[in-house]
């Protein structure tokens, strides 16, 4: 999961619709982390699985 370290890191704002915000709320109380912790650890875990064209990286 991102934390607070020595690297930099850029903040971002954008609108999610309701029910992504349910989702987001529910896996962070799952999780034991903040919804800003769950949405960047969420987002950083997609975009390492999926390539710029949304496939599957291998």
């Amino acid at each position: 999961m991102p934390q607070k370290t020595d690297k930099k890191t850029k903040g971002i704002w954008f609108e999610i619709d309701e029910e992504t915000n349910r989702l987001l709320t529910t896996s962070a109380k799952v999780n034991k982390r903040s919804k800003k912790q769950e949405a960047s650890f969420r987002l950083s875990e997609h975009l390492k699985k999926f390539d710029k064209h949304f496939n599957p990286c291998t």
